[in-house]
């Protein structure tokens, strides 16, 4: 049998609004010790003044910023109370996690090593490598040959003692 995945907004007696998403329907959460949730993401609500009437928006910020774990369990003596969410959230929730996906993938490629970019570089993208630095040696050579340089867009000439 397949589980349905349901979003939730909960409540924690911390003040904390946490968006998740749970197998748990949440509808007798208070007869159990704990609920599993999945990606939690803080809801933070920003009241901004305009004119006569207050605009209310609000920012999703990942619930652990230091962990790498995507699974938590809350323990129900922390619930205060649980909702579906709407669906415009359920898919800025999504957005969010899309988003967040990317830059992990982002924050790993700058991580990579010389050599694990080189494997990971379609052929193209290494042949232009290769051209690359074989244009550099080439200007190398010709430096040494008692040309000009060029630095940062100026010309510096060499003077002979």
């Amino acid at each position: 049998m397949e589980k349905t995945t349901y979003y939730k907004l909960i409540k924690l007696s911390s003040g904390d609004n946490i968006i998740c998403t749970t197998e748990d329907d949440c509808k007798d959460f208070f007869k159990k010790k704990a609920i599993t949730v999945h990606n939690p993401v803080v809801l933070n609500t920003i009241r901004l003044p305009r004119g006569t009437s207050i605009l209310e928006s609000y920012v999703l910020i990942p619930w652990f910023t230091f962990s790498d774990s995507e699974i938590y369990e809350i323990a129900t003596q922390q619930i205060i109370t649980t909702s579906n969410l709407k669906e415009g959230l359920v898919k800025n929730y999504k957005t969010f996690l899309e988003n967040r996906e990317k830059e992990d993938e982002e924050e790993e490629t700058k991580d990579m090593t010389v050599e694990e970019l080189q494997e990971e570089a379609p052929a193209a993208l290494q042949q232009l490598m290769n051209t690359l630095a074989e244009h550099i040696g080439e200007q190398s050579e010709e430096e040494e040959d008692g040309r000009e340089e060029y630095i940062f867009g100026r010309r510096r000439t060499r003077t002979l003692h």
